[in-house]
């Protein structure tokens, strides 16, 4: 099976990447408000410097929809290689990759928040790029 890297695709699925990153963490965001807050009225924007790293780690992940996954449905492929940014994401903001081997403790993934984490990235990040890749013919 050869895999076919042209600027142009790996543009595309980086661009995605990043658009899907920045979603998931304005849903994310969207979802701890209403958590603390209750039903009311969202009054806090989200900080727009929290959305930099995420976005160009999403596009970095999402290049690796070129791998040749063909034996898996589109979201069973997102959902599993939407692990990447999610752990990507909580790395960065427990102190970034350097604490990569204290953060991954069994007990770290038990908390609420976290897993709230990995579900919002899994589902809006690796969904999205899956399907939108997969739609536009760029997933391999």
């Amino acid at each position: 099976m050869q895999i076919t890297l042209s600027f142009q695709r790996m543009m595309y699925l980086y661009g995605l990447g990043s658009l899907m990153a920045a979603a998931a963490i304005t849903v994310n965001w969207f979802i701890r408000e209403m958590m603390g807050g209750g039903i009311a009225v969202v009054s806090v924007q989200p900080d727009m410097a929290s959305y930099y790293m995420p976005m160009v780690w999403g596009g970095v992940w999402a290049i690796a929809f070129v791998l040749p996954l063909n034996m898996m449905s589109w979201v069973v492929k997102g959902l599993l290689i939407g692990i990447g940014p999610a752990l990507t994401y909580l790395s960065l903001k427990s102190g970034g990759f350097d604490k990569i081997i204290e953060f991954l403790t069994p007990d770290r993934f038990l908390r609420h928040d976290t897993l709230l984490v990995v579900l919002v990235f899994c589902a809006v990040w690796g969904l999205g790029v899956s399907y939108f890749a997969r739609k536009h013919g760029q997933a391999a």
